[in-house]
């Protein structure tokens, strides 16, 4: 290759690399952030999050953690310890209370794939300690909730989810979609109680498959919940899906993936849900529980699931065909 040819490949290289002008601002923007002494970590989390996605560093460094070692003599641990610390506070904040520092933020990200888990563990641990919770008793709270889940799972989940829900909620889910096409989280133990025409087990894997019908669905606790809401919307708003109900924890209604829930009809189930598992005879979960109801008979639902608690819906709504 030519000593030009050689040129012009490193002026094109160098210019792929070059910040535009927005991203140049940007830049300038996330590190004064940094440069203010640390402002919060907060801020200089978010400030790195998007200095490290949107690739700012690139004109002057390979690689973020070079960025973060050379421009500011932060290892990469410390720098993901920031970026991970502002997620946290980015799940709590809607719920009106953060943490104070990235030394207690930092203590909750064993949790952060499940915002739901995060908020009532954060919430618990406020209520309980108050301007006194440290990073070594959230440490605590976490190792127990995480220890809690691997041994039993959750009452609002498990290897046969259905098998949980009582048969009087059945039965009215029954009462409201006349059929249950589908069980798209299930197993054969499971699908004695529900009865749905069909079901999915964990092997056959419900999210990637086809739903269609009226469904029954307690998904599976976790990562996983929020998966398994967005498809049945999905598939709802396609028209594959007629009619649902789906019952979850009541906790999760502030967190992000639920909110698409408030413009279909909940209720609220006043008390604790005494679930039948196979691990314990009886449980009742530590949290409340609601069902939601996708379709359009708003009228049946709350005729029927009104027994079981408050029948909301959002304020001003659609009527809905009865």
């Amino acid at each position: 290759m030519s000593t030009l040819a050689t040129t012009a490949t490193g002026e094109q290289r160098l210019a792929a690399l070059a910040l535009t002008s927005d991203a140049a601002r940007m830049l300038t923007d996330c590190e004064q952030i940094i440069e203010r002494g640390l402002a919060t970590f907060v801020e200089v989390g978010q400030a790195l999050l998007r200095i490290r996605d949107e690739r700012l560093y690139r004109e002057s460094h390979k690689t973020f953690e070079a960025y973060c070692r050379e421009r500011w003599g932060m290892n990469r641990a410390h720098a993901y310890r920031q970026i991970e610390a502002a997620k946290i506070a980015g799940v709590l904040s809607p719920i009106g209370d953060t943490p104070a520092s990235e030394s207690v933020a930092r203590e909750l990200v064993p949790l952060l794939e499940d915002e739901a888990d995060l908020a009532e563990t954060w919430r618990e641990l406020r209520a309980e300690h108050g301007p006194k919770l440290t990073a070594a008793k959230v440490r605590l709270a976490v190792n127990q909730r995480l220890r809690l889940d691997q041994q039993i799972g959750t009452v609002t989940s498990s290897l046969s989810t259905e098998y949980y829900t009582p048969q009087r909620y059945l039965e009215a889910a029954r009462k409201v979609l006349g059929t249950i096409d589908l069980d798209p989280a299930s197993c054969a133990q499971a699908n004695e109680t529900v009865r749905a025409a069909r079901y999915f087990t964990a092997r056959e894997d419900g999210l990637a498959q086809e739903w269609d019908g009226t469904v029954y669905m307690n998904p599976p606790y976790g990562r996983d919940c929020p998966k398994f809401v967005a498809k049945l919307l999905t598939s709802y708003e396609r028209g594959d899906v007629t009619a649902a109900i789906v019952l979850l924890s009541s906790y999760s209604s502030d967190v992000r993936w639920f909110q698409p829930l408030f413009s279909h009809l909940l209720c609220f189930v006043t008390g604790r849900i005494e679930f039948n598992s196979p691990v314990h005879e009886e449980a009742r979960p530590t949290t409340g529980s609601v069902f939601a109801y996708v379709g359009p008979d708003w009228a049946r639902f709350a005729e029927v699931f009104g027994q079981f608690g408050a029948v909301v819906a959002r304020w001003p709504h659609e009527e809905r065909a009865s």
